[in-house]
């Protein structure tokens, strides 16, 4: 192959060097146009290569990195692979023939063990990397010098894939995560082992605060991933923690708890962890006194600016400080006086109801739910919850005529296109009252959403087809296809054709032509597709010839 290297940026082809040296290349094989192969990674990606003599004419992964339009590391791999597999590996990969785990452990049993120390030394000291990874496996004893090397090595992670300005971009924000998330997995694992479970939790919070200070591209959930990660890593030291440690773990979590800001990304994460992992009669205890203030303070915000998060975080602590009485079986009645306190919150409202429920206290219930959709009705959405609940109480008692009554003020009244709930209503109605709503519900475009699903419980096939060439929805088309195509064959393939030809005058992504010509195969089995087919693949092959991708689609696809 003429050289490719120069097609990716050097961070990226590095990391497909190492993909091929990891074996995430697999499944290789040779295709008509070139080659295809899947790499393994975070995910599992296909990768396609496309060749012309001895160039490389098209690549295509389905990994986010690719479907910006740029060459990702596992491109890379495949190249690397490909290389080996045609007998033509450059200077860099000439260990390929050594690449297997039987082979290397068998070199390494054969060779000179004072030759094989002294080449180990010398690796470690150009090698950063390897240096600490050996320090960490072997030594008995960690000692500041290494851990200082390891909070060192996760802040050269964050500034390699920094640009000037200190941010990390969409291009190189998976690398990070990937690099991240190894350096949590070998060190901590390795610590935990070594049962240095307090050096393990600093580490994973030297990288928790390494992340708050991040400026990435966070499209594809990046830090979301990484927290998760983090979370992970705590509970795997706390299970771990002898009962001082654990201690020392809530003492810090309670301290950074009662700091955080709310806008600070990882307040989430940590209060999360401390309200759900520590359950020990005095962590209990501290958790509700700390409950205590934070709600005190949260109900006095006067400033409108705040008033909309106090209101939100002072509901959530009452929540979890009555899950703390919970945990500490504190009486029902105490339970109850504690949250009949706040019964201006929604959430405490529905924490009553379902205690007057599970107490069998329907009548109560319903009361209460009445009186609050009318104190709240012109708050919508809380009118519709408490609607919806007085219906599954009416259910539970069999009271059809007030199930009735409350389906249709939640239905009509409150605009839900709620399926379900017209199925529901429809077994309480007599024939003509039910076709009398039907009409007037297929006229609400409120209830758009659900036209489709009630034409076809109705069997009304002929409506559905005029609403389907009105509206022109080819993923409700591919929903009911297979019950209308033995009715309206010509129409639905004009419906496709129509689609197809719409389609096709935008131009877009590799995907996007191969998902037109999974369409275009489909109308094989429509009455005279293959003839469509042929003066479809025509048309597009004299008006679309410019656009190369789409061509090649064509061609692989055997138009």
């Amino acid at each position: 192959m003429k050289d490719w290297r120069s097609l990716f940026q050097k961070r990226i082809l590095e990391r497909g060097r190492d993909y091929f040296y990891e074996d995430a290349v697999r499944e290789l094989h040779k295709t008509r146009d070139g080659y295809e192969a899947e790499v393994e990674g975070s995910e599992d990606y296909v990768v396609e290569i496309i060749m012309q003599d001895e160039s490389i004419r098209e690549m295509y992964c389905d990994c986010p990195y690719a479907e910006s339009g740029l060459n990702c590391k596992h491109m890379a791999a495949v190249l690397y692979a490909i290389e080996e597999l045609r007998g033509c590996m450059e200077n860099d990969l000439t260990v390929s023939c050594l690449d297997s785990t039987d082979q290397l452990s068998q070199i390494i049993a054969e060779a000179d063990e004072k030759e094989l120390r002294a080449f180990i030394i010398k690796q470690a000291e150009n090698d950063r990397i390897l240096r600490q990874k050996i320090l960490l496996h072997f030594t008995d004893t960690i000692d500041h010098s290494i851990m200082d090397r390891l909070h060192a090595e996760a802040e050269q992670i964050k500034e390699e894939f920094e640009d000037r300005s200190g941010y990390i971009s969409y291009e190189d924000a998976w690398d990070f995560e990937e690099r991240l998330s190894d350096f949590l997995y070998e060190n901590i694992s390795l610590l935990i082992g070594k049962n240095e479970n307090m050096l393990a939790f600093e580490l994973v919070n030297q990288v928790v605060d390494l992340l708050a200070t991040v400026e990435i591209d966070d499209s594809d959930g990046i830090m979301t991933s990484l927290a998760n990660q983090c979370y992970e890593k705590w509970t795997e030291i706390l299970e771990r923690c002898s009962p001082q440690e654990e201690q020392t773990m809530f003492s810090w979590f309670a301290k950074r708890s009662s700091s955080i800001q709310s806008d600070e990304w990882m307040a989430e994460l940590i209060e999360t962890f401390m309200m759900n992992e520590f359950h020990s009669r005095k962590q209990l205890q501290e958790k509700m006194k700390m409950l205590d203030d934070r709600i005190r303070d949260y109900q006095k915000c006067t400033k409108n600016e705040d008033l909309y998060f106090a209101r939100y975080a002072c509901e959530r602590d009452i929540i979890m400080r009555i899950s703390c009485m919970h945990e500490l079986n504190c009486s029902d009645e105490e339970i109850r006086v504690y949250r009949r306190r706040f019964m201006t919150y929604p959430g405490i409202r529905e924490l009553e109801i379902n205690d007057l429920i599970g107490q069998r206290k329907y009548d109560d219930a319903i009361d209460m739910l009445c009186e609050w959709k009318k104190v709240y009705h012109e708050q919508g959405c809380l009118s519709v919850l408490y609607s919806k609940k007085l219906i599954e109480i009416y259910e539970m008692l069999k009271d059809e005529k007030a199930c009735k009554e409350e389906l249709l003020s939640y239905l009509f009244e409150y605009g839900q296109a709620d399926i379900d709930s017209f199925r529901k209503l429809k077994t309480l109605c007599q024939k003509k009252e039910w076709e009398a709503l039907l009409k007037q519900l297929l006229e609400d475009r409120r209830f758009r959403s659900i036209h489709y699903e009630l034409l076809n419980d109705e069997k009304m096939y002929e409506q559905m087809l005029m609403l389907l060439e009105h509206e022109q929805n080819i993923s409700i088309l591919d929903r009911y296809e297979k019950i209308l195509f033995p009715l309206y064959p010509d129409k639905l393939m004009d419906l496709y054709v129509s689609y197809l030809q719409k389609e096709a005058a935008c131009s877009g992504s590799r995907a996007k032509y191969k998902n037109l010509l999974c369409y275009l195969n489909k109308l094989r089995k429509y009455p005279g597709g293959d003839e469509m087919i042929s003066q479809i693949a025509d048309d597009w092959r004299h008006r679309y010839k410019r656009r190369r991708v789409m061509m090649q689609e064509m061609h692989i696809a055997g138009f």
